[in-house]
């Protein structure tokens, strides 16, 4: 019964992310900076350029530098603006598929045993980052044919146009 349950509130979540944002790609586009909290408590200086590519109005450079090191160079590509769908091109032969949900990009992705949800949102004033990240073996059984991750790491940032 539990798991009918859970099935029905999966397929009500899928039918309600199905009302994609149209558009609001272009609402990402500035020079953003800011910080990022890291799980550690302590902040770290996080910037994000993005701007369109010359010539396609469904390419963007995501451009991502955190603290001091190099920056990120990727593109955002923008695959069925009626679905909200996209992806992440990191230019390295890593492509992440991203969702537009109510003004928010959402990417959810394995990478070294962990799972990763990275969300960028645009608000009035700036732009909300969130990461949350858990370690796939650190999962606990929760019920029938259901694991919970009791330990997750959190990080949380707030950019603002320069």
């Amino acid at each position: 019964m539990r798991a009918a349950s859970l099935c029905l509130l999966f397929a009500a979540c899928a039918s309600v992310g199905a009302l994609a944002s149209p558009a609001g790609f272009e609402d990402f586009v500035g020079d953003w900076s800011g910080s990022l909290q890291r799980p550690d408590g302590e902040p770290i200086a996080m910037s994000l350029q993005v701007e369109p590519v010359a010539g396609d109005a469904n390419r963007f450079h995501w451009r991502l530098r955190y603290g001091g090191e190099e920056v990120r160079d990727h593109t955002l590509v923008v695959r069925d603006r009626s679905r909200g769908a996209a992806a992440f091109d990191e230019n390295n032969g890593i492509v992440l598929p991203v969702q537009l949900r109510d003004a928010e990009l959402i990417s959810v992705f394995e990478v070294g045993g962990s799972v990763l949800n990275v969300r960028y949102r645009r608000e009035r004033d700036g732009l909300r980052v969130c990461v949350d990240s858990y370690s796939e073996g650190a999962s606990e059984p929760a019920g029938q044919q259901v694991r919970a991750w009791p330990r997750i790491a959190v990080q949380r940032g707030w950019l603002t146009a320069r």
